[in-house]
Order: C-alpha cells, then sequence, then structure tokens
C-alpha cells in the first residue's frame, strides 16, 4: 500500500500544482521563456487573458462585427474558454457563412494539421488562433506550434506549477501593438495591478486549502476569480521565476523521456498510439486509444493506485475542419514523474 502511495503521491505533485510558490515571491531573475522564437511574443495574467486581448483585436477591427460573428471551435473545448470567446462572439461547432475565424486547439501538445487549415483559412479570409494551451515547445514540419497562425495563445500553468501566466504570440504587429499598449496602460492602473494580484491570491489560497476543511470555500472563490480572469491582463513574476525554474532543471528532458519510455514499452500494440508523432512533440498528456471496455479496466487500475487520468475524447484527425473523436486514456508523462514510476504506470496498464 505505501508503494502504491508513492507513486501516486509522485504524480500528485505536480498534476495538482503543489509547489513550494511562496519561495518564488521574491529575487531577481533572467528569464528566458520563448527567447529563441522569431516573432512577437508578450506575457499575460493568463491563456484566457492572452485570448481576450486578441478578440478585442478583432471586435476593435470590425472582422467581428460584433456577437453574432462567428469562430470555429472544436468539441469538447473548455467551458471556461468558451466563456471568454462568447463576450466578443459566438463560437460554432461547424463551418458557415457567418465564421470570420478559427480556433485551433493542438490538444495535449500534438499539432494539427495546420497545411490544409492555413490553406482553407486562406481561401475563406479566415484569421487562425493557435490554442496552445497544452503545448510549449512541439513542432508541425519544423516550424514551431504558436508561430503558424495569426496568433496564438499559451497557459503555463497546464504545464508547470506556476499558479497562473500565459502568452499572447503573434506575426501580426498591429495585434502585437495593441496588446503591448492594453498590458502598459493596464501596468499604470491600480485597478488592473489589484485584479491581477487577486486572482493570483485566489489561485494560491485555493492550492494551499484545496485538501483541508476549507476546501469547498477556496473552491468557490477560485470559481469567482476565474469568472473575470481573463480582464486579469498583467503576469506576476512569480509564475515567470517558477517556469524558467523548472526549465533550467530539465523539465522538458524529464518529459520527453517519459514519452519514449512509454512509446517503446508498448511497442508492440502501435494501435494504441496510431498517428501520434515520435519525434518533435512534447505532450501533455499521451493519449492510449482502445476499446472503451478496455479503457475503463485501466483507468479504474490507474485510480486505485492514485494517478490523476480519465476517459476523455482525442480527435485522432487532428483536423478542425474534419475532426474524428475517439475516447482515449489520459498517460501523465509529467517532469514529477522519473523513469521508475513512468515504467510502474505502464505496468499497470498493462496488467488490467
Amino acid at each position: 500500500m505505501a508503494a502504491k502511495n508513492k507513486v501516486g503521491k509522485k504524480i500528485e505533485d505536480v498534476q495538482y500544482l503543489k509547489t513550494d510558490a511562496f519561495f518564488y515571491l521574491f529575487g531577481k531573475f533572467e528569464n528566458h521563456v520563448f527567447e529563441d522564437v522569431d516573432t512577437n511574443v508578450l506575457f499575460t495574467g493568463s491563456g484566457r487573458a492572452a485570448l481576450r486581448l486578441i478578440l478585442e483585436f478583432y471586435r476593435l477591427n470590425k472582422i467581428l462585427a460584433d456577437k453574432n460573428s462567428q469562430i470555429l471551435v472544436p468539441r469538447w473545448l473548455c467551458y471556461s474558454v468558451l466563456s471568454s470567446i462568447q463576450k466578443f462572439c459566438m463560437p460554432a461547432l461547424t463551418m458557415n457563412n457567418g465564421v470570420r475565424g478559427v480556433f485551433v486547439y493542438h490538444q495535449y501538445g500534438y499539432p494539427q494539421k495546420m497545411e490544409e487549415i492555413s490553406d482553407f483559412c486562406k481561401e475563406k479570409d479566415l484569421f487562425i488562433i493557435e490554442d496552445c494551451a497544452n503545448v510549449f515547445e512541439s513542432y508541425y514540419h519544423d516550424k514551431r506550434l504558436g508561430t503558424v497562425g495569426d496568433a496564438a495563445i499559451f497557459s503555463f500553468s497546464k504545464l508547470f506549477p506556476s499558479l497562473l501566466g500565459g502568452t499572447l504570440m503573434t506575426g501580426n504587429k498591429d495585434l502585437f501593438n495593441f496588446s503591448q499598449t492594453r498590458l502598459l496602460h493596464c501596468k499604470t492602473k491600480i485597478s488592473c495591478r489589484k485584479l491581477s494580484i487577486n486572482t493570483y491570491f485566489d489561485r494560491f489560497l485555493y492550492e494551499c486549502f484545496k485538501n483541508t476543511f476549507l476546501s469547498e470555500s477556496v473552491k468557490n472563490l477560485l470559481e469567482k476569480s476565474y469568472g473575470i480572469i481573463d480582464r486579469a491582463y498583467l503576469i506576476r513574476d512569480i509564475s515567470l521565476r517558477i517556469v524558467n525554474e523548472q526549465i533550467k532543471n530539465g523539465m522538458w528532458e524529464q518529459r520527453k523521456k517519459n514519452y519514449k519510455l512509454v512509446l517503446e514499452y508498448f511497442s508492440d500494440q502501435p494501435e494504441y498510439f496510431r498517428g501520434l508523432e515520435r519525434e518533435e512533440v512534447i505532450p501533455y498528456v499521451v493519449p492510449l486509444i482502445d476499446k472503451e471496455e478496455n479503457l475503463k479496466r485501466m483507468a479504474d487500475a490507474l485510480l486505485a493506485h492514485n494517478v490523476m487520468t480519465g476517459i476523455y475524447h482525442f480527435d485522432v484527425n487532428r483536423n478542425l475542419l474534419n475532426p474524428n473523436f475517439k475516447k482515449c486514456l489520459w498517460i501523465p508523462v509529467h517532469q514529477g514523474i522519473n523513469s521508475e514510476n513512468m515504467e510502474r504506470i505502464c505496468e499497470i496498464i498493462k496488467k488490467a
């Protein structure tokens, strides 16, 4: 039983974003995040704050005429993202004459078929927003995700124990100048700075007390905060300190090692991961495709060992314009799992 708990704790530590965040509140640091990206980068309070800036720009320029204008989105998109979109336009699941842009979700860090999507959008005169919430450094045909479309959003807290924090990336100079001006103006306003601090504090309280007798209270606090988080434009240094420290400590190397281990462990069952890139991708989680009854057994076995997982939907076509969602099992490969525990997770799945 102790061994089971140990495996679970190793996974849980990062999955639930447990971090000694307090120790990152102060001190100087050099920020090397995205310094190698050859496009415009702005750090924001969250991925949703970056999305809001992008949609504000398109509304201001009448590309999105009003809230009846539509943007094509994938199925199973997070409701909080849909909530932010609906403040400026309507999300659509099928292509129609009212669509003015597409929101391309690189699900679990695996790239969509951007050549097909880009050609279609160029023909229809549609803008492309890349949702890189599950991505930091993955590529499509040697091109880094986030630099293919007109703009991209990143969300640090999906991959790092950074509390919050995100990025807006764009090659559109007008969009960059608009967003940069908005952020600079926000830094001069007490109300903006206060909102940023409050959202971080709410998230910090949630991480500290979510497994205590105060769990319900901090959960409600976080949910309330998430209703306005897209207006909290400013990133706090604590997020960038944590992200820089994680990168310096080799988090990507560990994720790559874990991913390779999973692929090699199940090399005799390639149907589990059909179509997934072996190189140029650092996944958020690895989707295992199988019959639903088999997935259920695997998920139950992992949950019994305190491994955070579940059965979700993954677009095996990886094409927003022609999706094909199949049920999959999440296999965690994050930097909190060492090679020994990664092998044990694979053993649990195989025995199930």
